[in-house]
């Protein structure tokens, strides 16, 4: 194993006159280096994989070019969007999709993943750097008008039974007072160098999810976030890497990976999960795959 990762605490909040529960307190991460915490074999693999990503995304740029790339690309993007939307269960058709794009759809949920496929495009496309004000706008474009709680939330969110409040929940996310300095916190590292630039925006985006920064949009924000950062990075350049499409491969262990970073570990965060088994959640738990249903009014991510 390697060096030790800092794990989640709990502090004691109350829920009303009578009743108290426990929220996450997440450790700052800013200064941590992923790969020394990572056993030195799968230092290894994520070293490989980011190179398959770079090899391939160069590929693709030479073997398609100029246009081509664009109109490639958009399939990508748009697929990778409905798979995205797929992970909290927004599906839709290809026709439903395509008339969204026109206005034309009658689907709620078309309209929604037409929404993550504008997003992820301009997440792609921008130079503006990692941070809260990018990440807000991103929530915006993904809600549109049925965004009815935009911005940084002021209120408690959390897993657990359908029906139930934070108290004994699964998992309470931080505190709303919270969570403006642990995305800071969150920002700074991501702007660290690193050789594992691959594992760290994999630590990332199980940080963004466990702090839960929003009522609704949270696993779509960080998964178009995801793809921003690869570009940043100097991963890809060209192609839209079908991120949310492995995830969906084994949603139990994209849920896992976030509860053992809460407990101190990082390497299931960077992992492939594709391929290997997948643990469902609890039964009876409100969660969605990208552990971003939490309690609160049947929230999703």
């Amino acid at each position: 194993m390697g060096a030790a990762w800092p794990s989640a605490s709990s502090e004691t909040l109350q829920w009303n006159d009578w009743r108290s529960y426990q929220g996450a307190v997440l450790p700052g991460i800013d200064g941590m280096e992923v790969a020394a915490a990572l056993p030195a074999a799968l230092v290894g693999e994520v070293g490989a994989a980011q190179q398959s990503i770079v090899e391939f995304d160069a590929l693709f740029a030479r073997e398609l070019g100029g246009m081509a790339i664009e109109t490639v690309d958009t399939v990508l993007v748009r697929s990778e969007a409905a798979s995205s939307s797929q992970i909290e269960h927004l599906t839709v058709s290809s026709k439903q999709l395509a008339l969204a794009e026109f206005g034309a759809s009658r689907s709620g949920n078309a309209h929604l993943v037409h929404a993550n496929a504008v997003a992820m495009a301009d997440a792609l496309g921008d130079d503006a750097p990692l941070d809260t004000a990018f990440a807000d706008r991103m929530q915006a474009e993904l809600l549109g008008e049925t965004g009815l709680h935009l911005g940084i939330r002021r209120e408690p969110v959390w897993i657990g039974p359908t029906g139930s409040t934070p108290v004994g929940a699964d998992y309470v996310a931080p505190d709303h007072t919270r969570v403006a300095a642990s995305l800071e916190d969150l920002w700074r590292f991501l702007e660290r160098p690193t050789a594992l630039p691959l594992a760290q925006i994999a630590v990332g985006h199980a940080q963004f999810e466990n702090i839960h920064p929003y009522v609704d949009g949270n696993g779509r924000v960080g998964r178009a976030l995801v793809h921003r950062y690869l570009r940043r990075a100097g991963l890809t350049s060209a192609v839209t890497v079908p991120i949310s499409a492995g995830l969906l491969a084994n949603p139990g262990g994209y849920v896992a990976a976030l509860t053992a970073l809460r407990a101190g570990d990082p390497a299931p965060s960077s992992e492939s999960s594709p391929g290997r088994p997948a643990t469902p959640p609890p039964s009876g738990a409100n969660w969605s795959p990208t552990c971003a249903t939490f309690g609160r009014r049947g929230t999703t991510g």
